[in-house]
C-alpha cells in the first residue's frame, strides 16, 4: 500500500478495491483514495475525498461509492458520493446524525448503517436505511448491542453485525442479523474469539471476519479460517472473484506497514 493507514473506509467497484481515508503515521487523518487492482497487485491513487477522514463507513451500488461520518475525535454526519469513472466526489444531505466507526452494508440497492458512536462518545443503537435515489434516510430496528468499531456483511439476505466494543480494554463476540423481511433482529451464535477494530466480507455463503483472527460463520457455526502472516488491527477486507484480500492496518511487529494478504476460502460442501 503505497500510504499505509488504520482505520480506513472501503468498497469494491468492478473489481477494483478502494481504501478511502485512515489514519497515517503520525496519527493524523488522511484524504487520500487508493484504488487496488487485485489481479495485478497494483495500486493506483484514486480521486481524493473532498476532507480528510477516518473511522468513516463506505459502501457501493454501481460504479458509485458512498462514504458516510467518520471522525474519531469528533464524528461528522458527512454523506459523499464518487462516481467511479469522474473526477469528483459530491456533498450529499448529511445522515440524521454524526456517527464514527460504524459499518455500512448494501443490500437490494439500500445502505444500512449500523454501530458506532456520536457525539460525546455516545454509543449508537440507531440503525438508519438510506434510499440513494432520493436521498431519503428511514429509521429502522435499533441493533441489540450498542456498540463501536464494529464489522459488517450482509448474507443469507440479512444485514450481519459482528464484535465491536463498549470498553476497548473488552472486546466483543457478539454477533447479530437483520432481516429486512421482519425490521427485527436476532442473536447468532457468537464468535470464537472476540473482535474489534477489524472488518469483515461476504462470499456466497460464508460471513468472514478479518482481524487478529480470520473467523468464518457459514451454515450456522463458526469455524477459524488462516491467521494472517502479520497480525493487525485497523485494517480493511474485500473479497473479489472468491478471494479475500486484508489490506493496511496497524502492524502488530515492526515495519509491517501497508501489508496486502490474500486468502480463498474453500468452497462450502
Amino acid at each position: 500500500m503505497p500510504l499505509p493507514r488504520t482505520h480506513a473506509a472501503r468498497t469494491v467497484v468492478d473489481g477494483i478495491v478502494y481504501v478511502m481515508g485512515g489514519l497515517v503515521r503520525g496519527g493524523g487523518s488522511t484524504d487520500s483514495v487508493l484504488a487496488f487492482d487485485p489481479r495485478s497487485s497494483h495500486w493506483t491513487q484514486a480521486i481524493s475525498l473532498p476532507v480528510a477522514t477516518d473511522h468513516s463507513a463506505a459502501a457501493s451500488i454501481g460504479r458509485d461509492i458512498y462514504v458516510f461520518g467518520g471522525g474519531f475525535e469528533r464524528p461528522t454526519a458527512s454523506v459523499y458520493r464518487f462516481t467511479v469513472g469522474t473526477a469528483v466526489w459530491t456533498r450529499l444531505a448529511d445522515m440524521p446524525e454524526p456517527r464514527a466507526a460504524g459499518a455500512a452494508v448494501e443490500l437490494d440497492g439500500r445502505i444500512y448503517v449500523a454501530g458506532g458512536f456520536t457525539t460525546g462518545r455516545e454509543l449508537l443503537t440507531t440503525v438508519w436505511g438510506y434510499e440513494p435515489a432520493t436521498g431519503r434516510w428511514q429509521g429502522l430496528a435499533p441493533l441489540p448491542t450498542a456498540r463501536q468499531h464494529v464489522a459488517a456483511a450482509a448474507i443469507a439476505h440479512e444485514i450481519c453485525v459482528a464484535g465491536g466494543y463498549v470498553d476497548a480494554a473488552a472486546p466483543l463476540a457478539t454477533f447479530e442479523c437483520y432481516s429486512l423481511a421482519s425490521n427485527s433482529w436476532r442473536p447468532l451464535q457468537p464468535m470464537l474469539s472476540r473482535a474489534s477494530d477489524f472488518d469483515a466480507v461476504a462470499t456466497a455463503d460464508s460471513f468472514i471476519a478479518v482481524g487478529d483472527d480470520v473467523q468464518v460463520y457459514r451454515n450456522g457455526s463458526w469455524r477459524l479460517g488462516p491467521t494472517l502472516p502479520v497480525k493487525r488491527f485497523g485494517l480493511v477486507a474485500a473479497a473479489v472473484d472468491g478471494t479475500v484480500y486484508a489490506l493496511g492496518g496497524a502492524p502488530r511487529v515492526p515495519a509491517a506497514d501497508g501489508l496486502v494478504d490474500a486468502w480463498s476460502p474453500p468452497a462450502a460442501p
